[in-house]
């Protein structure tokens, strides 16, 4: 019986991040949502859309794009195929911008992929962003938006 007392006791249903260390995630908090992915407009492709344009003035997109560049050539981040998750190597990333393939100026969509932790003490809730997928902007030949084209995913946390 005791046993039994001690075991259910123990199991409070609060889960930790595996590297709270690392995280802004508050010790203790309770894991409601480990991965829960959005889409995220960064650059209005038509200035006369008011509403983006408002949505949009805080965010510095370039120090964003520049930030998940620079992890990856500083190997601090890995990049993979968005489809199938196959590593692409950082030197192939280099090359495929440094050949105007694609142009960080063309990256106007993110998805972010996200863990969501509350904090029931002090009523607080974080999201843990663990990955990021970029995509480009698609035009048609007559210079149309036609939406946005993956380009590959980025885990910033090793799971």
């Amino acid at each position: 019986m005791p046993v039994l007392v001690i075991g259910l006791m123990s199991c409070s249903g609060k889960q930790e991040p595996e590297d709270v260390q690392s995280s802004t995630v508050q010790k203790g908090s309770l894991q409601v949502a480990d991965q829960i992915i959005y889409d995220v407009v960064i650059k209005n492709h038509d200035p006369e859309d008011n509403w983006t344009e408002e949505c949009l003035a805080g965010l510095n997109r370039q120090e964003l794009v520049d930030f998940i560049f620079t992890g990856l050539y500083e190997e601090q981040f890995k990049a993979f195929d968005i489809f199938n998750d196959d590593p692409i190597p950082t030197r192939k990333i280099r090359k495929m911008e440094e050949d105007g393939e694609f142009t960080r100026d063309q990256v106007s969509k993110i998805q972010f992929v996200e863990g969501w932790y509350i904090d029931q003490e002090l009523y607080t809730m974080t999201k843990r962003v663990t990955e990021v997928r970029l995509g480009i902007e698609h035009f048609d030949g007559f210079g149309m938006h036609m939406g946005h084209n993956p380009l590959f995913k980025v885990k910033l946390v090793q799971q």
